[in-house]
This record gives structure tokens, C-alpha cells and sequence, in this order.
């Protein structure tokens, strides 16, 4: 028999194998990893990440991000732009860089459509109810403590300057991002992940979230909205987002009680005191990370009547859970609910 003749049925399974596997090399490769940024945590997930991309170059990228954010944006770092325009004098110009810049802006806008209800400048009256940076004795401030620190609250008390990029303060005011600073350093990994080709994932940074894709079981991303309390563990309400973000914001982590009182970090800037009307947690679904996390805030301060209104005012998907008895009551807007009921035709 001719050699050549035999040859060819083992050539031709070797090339089967070699195909078989190129294709095997070829799948998608789902990574995973995680970290500590702005005071709390951060986890990516990446369905298919491009086979030109390493894990360990992409994890070095995503750090870097959320560095500069952290970098820029802290209140605990003397060298931030915000505490360097926070220790400023009265009327002395503060350069800061552009992401600054945009975030106060983007602070500007959502404070303006929110009535007021975000306001970047209440920091004074955070720090004065001991739940600004530094860590201070549960106490009530005076009502005179509270108007004194209110006289200093107000964003028509910051000066804005685009070019160059500049802060300049009036009347001994003082800012702080932590409500948007987290949002908007996802919305920056999301950004670096588009210009590196990579279209499917998840980001999380301290509970607010931004997915783009599929999973790596080829279904869209799937968010529990966590139960609002310290006791009970789990999900409340479950739903399946795309190309979106999702924030939560609550008084049921960071408060303290006196005399059987709650009292919570969510402080309204217009009283100068913590939120009290019942809403333990709400929920908002929006494309940008930075405004999902900055009306959840808005909306928390508002409170499940006039939050309510705001949000189905502003078109908003929203998941509101008020107090009543031992449980909870839900509000859905009109944008939450339909999202709902369009995930269960799906299923």
C-alpha cells in the first residue's frame, strides 16, 4: 500500500485535533478579581475578555482608574483636590483636575433636579451629626450648631471656573463627593473597558454597580436588591439589567441611635438633620453609574412621597422599601415596574 495512503487518515486527524484545539484556545476566558478603592471594595467580572488582554494588565488598569478617582475625590486624603479646596481660604481660586470638574458640574445639575435634595456642600452638617471622616462621639448637635453649620451649606456659596479648571469657595463653604465619587469610578472602568474591546462585565464599587453584556453563562446580568436590614441577609426584589447601572442608598448601615431614636447618616441639607420619614432603602436604575448613585441619595433624602413624585417627574426606574411593622413596604415607579413585569414575560 502506498504510504502516502496511510499517512493521510493520521494527518488528517491531527488537523482535527489542531483545529479542535485552536477553537478550545479560542473560548472565551472569564476572569474575576477584586480589591480595595475609596474606603471600601471593588469586584470586576469579565465574561469574554479579549485574548489580547491579560488579566494582570487589566487589573493593573482598573486599580489605576479608581486610584486617580480615589486620589482626586477623598475626603481622607490632605492632598485630594476636594480637601485642598476644602482648606482653601475664602476666594482663593483651587485648580483642580478635569474628572473633578466634571463630577462637580454633574453634582451641579442633579442638585438643580433634585430641588436641592443633593447638595455636594452639606458636608459641614454631616461632619457636625459625626458622620464625616473622622470618627467622633454619638451625640445630638444643638440646634444653634445646626444652624451655624447650615449658614455654610450651599452650592451658590462655590464658584465654578471651566477654564482653566477651578474651584474657588465663598462663605467657609465645604464639599464632599462621597455620594457620586463611587458611581462615577465605575462609569471610568466602564469607559477604559470600551476603548479596550471588552463588552461583557460587571462592575461593582462599594454596592453600586454597572453591567454591559452577558454573563459568562450568556444571560444577562442578574442584581439583588438587598433586604434593608442588619438581621435579615438576602435578596428583597431581584432584577435583570442591560447596558445599565443600578445604586442603592439606605439608613440601615451607617447611624446611631440615642434614647431608642435612629438616627441616619442621610442628612437633609435644607433642615440640617438626619432623614425621618420611614424609607429605608431606595433603589435607581440609570445608564451612568455617577447619576444612579447621586439620585439614590436625592431620592433617600426626599423620602418614598415626594422621592416618588421626583422620580416618576424625571422618568426614573426606582424600588423604594418604607418601614411598616416588622416589614416592609414596596413603591415601584412606573420605569421599575415595567422592568419587572417585561424580565417576567421574558422568562
Amino acid at each position: 500500500m502506498d504510504n502516502r495512503k496511510r499517512l493521510l487518515p493520521f494527518a488528517t486527524g491531527l488537523l482535527l485535533l489542531g483545529v479542535a484545539f485552536f477553537l478550545l484556545y479560542q473560548r472565551p476566558v472569564h476572569v474575576e478579581f477584586s480589591g480595595s478603592t475609596m474606603g471600601t471594595g471593588y469586584l470586576v467580572k469579565i465574561s469574554e475578555l479579549p485574548r489580547e488582554i491579560s488579566q494582570k494588565s487589566i487589573e493593573e488598569q482598573t486599580f489605576r482608574v479608581l486610584d486617580q478617582v480615589d486620589h482626586l475625590m477623598s475626603t481622607y486624603k490632605t492632598d485630594s483636590d476636594i480637601n485642598r479646596f476644602n482648606y482653601a481660604d475664602i476666594n482663593q481660586p483651587v485648580a483642580i483636575d478635569t474628572q473633578t470638574l466634571e463630577v462637580v458640574q454633574l453634582s451641579k445639575s442633579i442638585h438643580e433636579l433634585s430641588n436641592g435634595s443633593f447638595d455636594i456642600t452639606v458636608a459641614p452638617v454631616v461632619r457636625l451629626w459625626g458622620f464625616g471622616p473622622d470618627i467622633q462621639e454619638d451625640k445630638l448637635p444643638s440646634t444653634m450648631d445646626i444652624n451655624s453649620a447650615l449658614d455654610k451649606v450651599g452650592f451658590n456659596k462655590v464658584q465654578i471656573n471651566d477654564y482653566p479648571p477651578t474651584l474657588t469657595k465663598k462663605d467657609g463653604v465645604e464639599i464632599d463627593l462621597s455620594a457620586i465619587a463611587k458611581g462615577y469610578g465605575v462609569d471610568q472602568v466602564a469607559e477604559l473597558f470600551a476603548r479596550a474591546g471588552i463588552e461583557n462585565y460587571l462592575i461593582e464599587v462599594g454596592g453600586e454597580i454597572r453591567v454591559r453584556g452577558i454573563n459568562r453563562e450568556g444571560r444577562a446580568w442578574r442584581i439583588g436588591i438587598e433586604t434593608p436590614s442588619l438581621i435579615r441577609t438576602g435578596a428583597r426584589q431581584a432584577v435583570a439589567i442591560h447596558n445599565s447601572s443600578i445604586a442603592t442608598s439606605g439608613d440601615y448601615r451607617n447611624f446611631f441611635e440615642i434614647a431608642g431614636k435612629r438616627y441616619s447618616h442621610t442628612i437633609n441639607p435644607v433642615t440640617g438633620r438626619p432623614v425621618d420619614h420611614g424609607l429605608a432603602s431606595v433603589t435607581v436604575i440609570m445608564p451612568s453609574c455617577a447619576e444612579a448613585d447621586a439620585y439614590a441619595t436625592a431620592l433617600s433624602v426626599l423620602g418614598p412621597d415626594r422621592g416618588y413624585q421626583l422620580a416618576e417627574k424625571m422618568n426614573l426606574s426606582a424600588y423604594f422599601l418604607v418601614r411598616k411593622g416588622e416589614g416592609y413596604r414596596e413603591i415601584m415607579t412606573t420605569g421599575f415596574r415595567e422592568l419587572i413585569e417585561n424580565q417576567s414575560i421574558q422568562q
